[in-house]
């Protein structure tokens, strides 16, 4: 199965930048009233199909390419796209 295999880099950008774009991408753990409540957020990936090989490079299908791409382009990373082989059913 043909699969698309990202890689990409933030650069520079500041903690800030940094902790909303892996919280959009991945997902958080939201805790309020002093932990009484606790709630997982879903980001992106949470939604698609994925497999997250290391930090910053994340295997996914071409349908749902954009998503993700649409995402970095947001955050103006440094991205590389190639084109993987895979027995992975994404």
């Amino acid at each position: 199965m043909m699969a698309k295999l990202v890689c990409y880099s933030l650069g520079k950008a500041n903690a800030t930048t940094r902790r909303n774009f892996h919280r959009e991408m991945y997902g958080y753990r939201d805790v309020s009233c002093n932990g009484k409540y606790v709630y997982q957020r879903k980001g992106i990936l949470g939604k698609i199909k994925h497999k997250k090989i290391m930090d910053a490079i994340i295997l996914t299908s071409p349908d749902n390419m954009k998503i993700v791409l649409r995402h970095l382009r947001k955050y103006n990373a440094k991205k590389r796209v190639f084109d993987v082989l895979t027995n992975e059913n994404l």
